[in-house]
């Protein structure tokens, strides 16, 4: 292939990666997301991981079709701080929740009156 032939099939290239965003530009630029929260799963919790005891037939369907996320991280072992930080995309030490309230009936968490989370960032 000469310089000629190369550029021509660069810019056929990048035409064609760039079709579907063009087809889409001006249309609604709101986000689309799907967040699954599932708390205490294990890596082997699933049923298309051989889990028995509890039926997960969407997330089978998800896996089944090629969407299987194999590793997974969280910041916190509990699940109140996990979702602050999941909430603010902060650590949950930052938002001052860093363990789940022990057996006082009483406590309630909240985050800092101010404090951005994933809901206000994307209604804003």
């Amino acid at each position: 292939m000469n310089s000629k032939q190369n550029l021509a099939f660069a810019l056929l290239n990048t035409i064609s990666l760039c079709f579907p965003f063009l087809l889409f530009a001006g249309q609604d630029a709101r986000p689309n997301l799907l967040i699954i929260l599932s708390d205490d799963q294990g890596w082997g919790d699933a049923g298309f991981r051989g889990a028995t005891d509890v039926k997960t037939p969407n997330l089978d369907r998800l896996a089944a079709s090629g969407v299987e996320f194999r590793q997974g991280y969280v910041t916190a072992p509990q699940c109140i701080p996990s979702r602050a930080g999941l909430m603010t995309g902060r650590y949950q030490q930052h938002v001052g929740i860093e363990c789940n309230p022990d057996d006082n009936k009483n406590h309630v968490y909240q985050l800092p009156e101010g404090t951005a989370t994933l809901a206000s960032e994307l209604k804003a």
